[in-house]
């Protein structure tokens, strides 16, 4: 359950925020930590290795894949302090805000209406919900992240389902280290967060993580139709969480548990005009009296808490230049739906609404020039019977959504060639969905490299995401189609010892997208496969060290983005045409100063937004005091979603102030 914490007033929250910061200023802090410091920022980016595209780590030069890395070290020291604002930095990514207040993100525009587009990943381990593709931006405590990689593009072959248009993998830290943290923000929240590992030998360890929002009053927002001439419907939306993260590591494998819960408040949305019952009051001079006239109706998006638990295991084997492993996971993952009067629910949360994963996948070298990947995985996914409970007993309790489960079992292998500078990759994953059938989704990649730290990359792969329970039904009681992207991407990329830079074009083309279903009656929710569809653009990533100073700039373009005459592609409306992110931070002595801007162009129903953010640390021993203040140029923030016909919904930000995030940490 939600705990809710205390009713502790701002001020004193921030008073002993400034008192933690104070007191320990006895402890003395040499120029010595400073220059350490500086040398393992320039040690990290030497050392940019990603696993993400190819299950070992590699050079982010010669991964085959467009992938981008960013440590959490890094982002704070930019004012980045949540999964949510690192997924808003990659490029390529946007992040929205659904009318319920559920995280959605759109890579390269693919746009999320029902189904994920982008698989996120815990250490290597998928976690999502079977039901409705939930998305857990809340579930892993930040304190135990240590970085987070990107695909831009699918990962289909060796992850499968979900990973069409991206993966995020959040991989938590692999160092014996505490840290325990604690902060205050605008809007009245409190959160707290902390990890801790230690290792018992050489060859096994444990980690434990958490985090927590204790409270949260909400931001202010307002959201409005296209199709509604009338002022927005303005409410607060809350969200309250909790997290936790246990590991046990073997030199063999390892067990991996995570817990969390969420509470997100949904938005409230104004209607078409609806005619009132009854008749008007008599006219002045005998004029008969009309009909009541139709008016405005507020609608309120249900709230939305959501649990979930998920247990990993694997066990790996290794001779000569082979390795087997054998992995198993369990994914609890089901939402709860809180409305005026009802609540929409599955019958029993924790017993039927879950995926279980279990595979084998092998890897090794041939010959000296060849390696492989070769892997067999089953997935069941199961949901049980999902109703809407009215508070009145008396009322009936229909089910929208039955009881209901679905296997699907997949084949994947790849062969990876290098030879001198040269390194071709060519693999495929066949998957058997029971409802959505089979499909087959090959991946191939071209890599020279040359004058060592530059490459060039033709890069093609398809992904696919097979329908959640959710949005699987057509009105005939047929099952839509899988969902799949087929996209080229031409990537340049240049790494040195202070410089990183990648620029890469891409094409791709998406077919099957799920839609709703007008023509069906209502309530009854149907669904149906859309026209196919192509976009291009362009991204670009930039990142350099000199000496006391860490850059990082990023823009995408999409040339389909904010048109409305593309007749086989209404909803590139709602994708921005340029999005771009800047960073920076510059350390002087044990005072470090950092900034990030965020700009997104604008689309349709929603103006073009800036967000500008500055940080200050303070390092004093093993104490860390922070300060970020965010919106500094005040503007709004909108997020996009379709809505019935060709109109469209924003929602936006409203407390467009300046906001604020202070706290301290304590590493040990």
């Amino acid at each position: 359950m939600i705990y809710w914490g205390s009713q502790v007033p701002t001020n004193q929250r921030l008073l002993c925020l400034l008192l933690s910061f104070v007191l320990p200023c006895h402890i003395e802090a040499s120029e010595d930590n400073g220059n350490e410091l500086l040398e393992l920022e320039l040690e990290e980016l030497l050392a940019i290795e990603v696993s993400v595209a190819s299950v070992k780590p590699e050079n982010i030069t010669n991964t085959p894949a467009v992938v981008s890395s960013y440590t959490i070290k890094d982002l704070e020291k930019l004012g980045i302090r949540s999964l949510r604002d690192v997924i808003a930095f990659i490029p390529g990514f946007v992040l929205e805000r659904s009318r319920a207040g559920l995280p959605q993100v759109l890579v390269r525009g693919s746009t999320v209406t029902f189904g994920a587009k982008l698989l996120v990943m815990l250490d290597g381990v998928p976690i999502w919900s079977p039901s409705h593709s939930n998305i857990p931006l809340f579930g892993i405590p930040w304190a135990s992240i240590e970085k987070v990689e990107a695909i831009r593009g699918p990962g289909a072959v060796i992850y499968g389902s979900n990973a069409i248009a991206g993966v995020l993998n959040v991989i938590t830290k692999q160092q014996d280290e505490g840290v325990l943290q604690a902060s205050a923000a605008s809007n009245d929240s409190l959160n707290t967060t902390g990890f801790y590992r230690h290792s018992f030998s050489n060859d096994s360890a444990v980690a434990f993580g958490f985090e927590r929002q204790h409270k949260d009053d909400g931001f202010d927002a307002e959201a409005f139709s296209s199709s509604i001439n009338a002022s927005p419907a303005e409410y607060q939306q809350k969200e309250l969480f909790e997290s936790i993260f246990l590991r046990y590591q073997h030199d063999s494998g390892q067990v991996l548990f995570s817990y969390f819960n969420d509470f997100i408040e949904g938005s409230s949305l104004k209607g078409p005009p609806r005619p009132m019952p009854g008749m008007m009051p008599p006219m002045p001079g005998g004029m008969m009296p009309g009909p009541m006239p139709a008016v405005i109706v507020t609608n309120k998006t249900p709230d939305n808490k959501t649990e979930s638990l998920l247990v990993h295991s694997d066990y790996s084997f290794s001779w000569e230049n082979h390795s087997l492993m054998i992995y198993g996971d369990y994914n609890q993952y089901a939402p709860t739906f809180f409305a005026v009067g009802e609540t929409g629910q599955f019958d029993d949360v924790w017993r039927d609404n879950f995926r279980i994963r279990a595979g084998i996948r092998g890897e090794g070298q041939l010959v000296e020039w060849v390696d492989y990947l070769v892997g067999i995985e089953s997935e069941l996914r199961k949901i049980d019977d999902f109703r809407n409970i009215n508070k009145n007993p008396n009322i009936p309790a229909p089910v929208l959504l039955r009881a209901d489960d679905v296997r699907e079992d997949s084949v994947y292998g790849q062969l990876d060639f290098h030879q001198d500078q040269w390194r071709f990759l060519m693999g495929a994953r066949a998957s058997d969905n029971e409802r959505s059938g089979f499909k087959v989704t090959p991946r191939t990649s071209l890599i020279y490299s040359f004058d060592g730290p530059q490459s060039l990359k033709l890069l093609y792969s398809v992904g696919f995401t097979s329908p959640n329970f959710d949005s699987a039904m057509t009105q005939d009681g047929g099952i839509v189609d899988a969902e799949t992207i087929e996209m080229v991407d031409f990537v340049y990329s240049y790494v040195t010892t202070n410089t990183l830079f990648a620029a890469n074009l891409y094409y791709y083309k998406g077919e099957d997208f799920i839609t709703r279903d007008l023509t069906a009656p209502t309530p009854t929710p149907a669904f149906l496969n859309s026209d196919s569809f192509r976009r291009k653009g362009l991204e670009l990533d930039y990142q350099v060290q000199m000496d006391k100073t860490r850059l990082h700039f990023n823009v995408a373009y999409n040339h389909e983005g904010n048109k409305t005459t593309i007749s086989d592609d209404p909803l590139a409306a709602l994708v921005p045409e340029l999005t771009l992110n800047m960073g920076a931070h510059y350390r002087l002595g044990n005072h470090l100063f950092g900034m990030n801007y965020g700009y997104i162009s604008r689309r349709q129903v929603a103006d073009r937004s800036n967000g500008l953010s500055v940080n200050y640390q303070y390092t004093l021993g093993e104490f860390e005091f922070f300060i970020s203040i965010h919106n500094l140029l005040e503007d709004e923030f909108f997020s996009v979603e379709p809505d019935r016909g060709d109109s469209f919904i924003a929602i936006q930000r409203k407390d467009n102030g300046v906001n604020y995030k202070l706290g301290f940490k304590i590493n040990f």
